[in-house]
């Protein structure tokens, strides 16, 4: 396929396709980044966010996080 037939047939489509087209193209870019390029876009400590702990005191967490434990256990640190 030529560029000139793929640049008609993006510029047939509505504005909101061409953002979809333009977003899967960065997809596809960023899928194929070398894995040096992809450390550049590391992601920040999530430590200082306020929503970190946000559910800390709800005794319902509590129980969720029991049925985790018995259902998944850790391995016990040697």
């Amino acid at each position: 396929m030529n560029q000139e037939k793929v640049w008609q047939q993006f510029t047939g489509l509505p504005p909101n396709q061409q953002r979809e087209v333009l977003d899967f193209m960065a997809f596809l870019q960023t899928r194929g980044a070398s894995p040096t390029s992809r450390k550049a876009s590391k992601r920040k400590s999530l430590a200082g966010e306020p929503f970190i702990g946000l559910w800390r005191d709800r005794k319902d967490m509590l129980v969720c996080k029991e049925i985790e434990l018995l259902e998944y256990p850790h391995p016990s640190p040697d």
